[in-house]
């Protein structure tokens, strides 16, 4: 996370990398409740506060590590890390 630290959300939010076949492909991004696995979504349900957000923002860590969570305003709050990239393969 050190890396994102002196950057603005509109940064953060338009970041790329190059994915398969050198295609760039954002790092950082929002992502709706249903395209995450099965498992990850029904735990996100069961936790009442979060039941009310429908996405949530997940940042790119390197190949495998993800960390998700809610923006309100400029703030992340933390609900995930991921080390093996399995809640959205």
């Amino acid at each position: 996370m050190d890396s994102h630290n002196n950057n603005s959300w509109a940064e953060v939010e338009v970041k790329t990398y190059n994915g398969a076949g050198g295609i760039r492909k954002l790092s950082n991004k929002y992502q709706p409740i249903d395209s995450i696995c099965e498992e990850a979504r029904k735990r996100w349900l069961d936790i009442e506060i979060l039941s009310q957000f429908d996405e949530l923002f997940r940042f790119r860590i390197g190949t495998h590590r993800r960390i998700w969570g809610i923006r309100i305003q400029h703030h992340l709050y933390l609900v995930w890390y991921e080390r093996l990239h399995k809640l959205c393969p």
